[in-house]
């Protein structure tokens, strides 16, 4: 949870946006992975958006951590299998592989946030394994961040017929998203 109520609000619209634009992204077509891949990904941001309120923290951990837990293996398969696997959006292979890794670091920072915030939160002293592997998991949010804004900033420069960069910017605000709401945490 956020203490901050602008930078609650801030990333509670940029969440519901990328929620959003995942879901009509995943609509508009694509693979059973591709599909599955929106579907992970909107569903990360609209329990984000939850969990920047007061409210919605701590509501259905147990769901929520499997749900994310499975998306974090679905994940690590998407990195790891061979090339022959079901193929990622194009853009996916615009980002190199690291994007999966990326993805993998997301869905555990969720499993983390929803395990870790009461034993952070809860008044006492939070024990060292949790702050470290939040600390992990923070910095590599935001080294797939800054690799995201890096994949991200060649495309800016549009050329005629080529696409916005939308895909690369829902990553980009995702992960930096996910390091706003991480670090607060381990903070507390």
């Amino acid at each position: 949870m956020v203490e901050d109520v602008g930078l609650r609000v801030v990333l509670s619209v940029l969440f519901g946006v990328t929620a959003v634009w995942f879901v009509l992204h995943g609509v508009r077509g694509g693979s059973w992975a591709d599909r599955v891949c929106d579907g992970c990904h909107a569903a990360m941001s609209l329990a984000m958006v939850g969990m920047a309120w007061p409210a919605g923290t701590g509501r259905f951990v147990v769901p929520q951590v499997l749900v994310f837990a499975a998306a974090s293996l679905w994940f690590l398969l998407m990195a790891v299998l061979p090339s022959g696997r079901p193929t990622r959006h194009r853009e996916h292979a615009d980002g190199g592989p690291w994007l999966h890794w990326l993805h993998v670091a997301m869905m555990l920072a969720m499993v983390w946030m929803l395990l870790a915030m009461p034993h952070l939160h809860g008044g006492g002293s939070a024990p060292a394994s949790w702050v470290l592997t939040g600390t992990v998991l923070l910095a590599l949010l935001l080294a797939g961040t800054a690799l995201s804004v890096r994949a991200t900033v060649p495309l800016l420069r549009r050329t005629p017929g080529r696409r916005a960069p939308a895909w690369h910017l829902a990553h980009v605000v995702m992960g930096a998203g996910m390091a706003a709401m991480v670090a607060p945490v381990l903070l507390i």
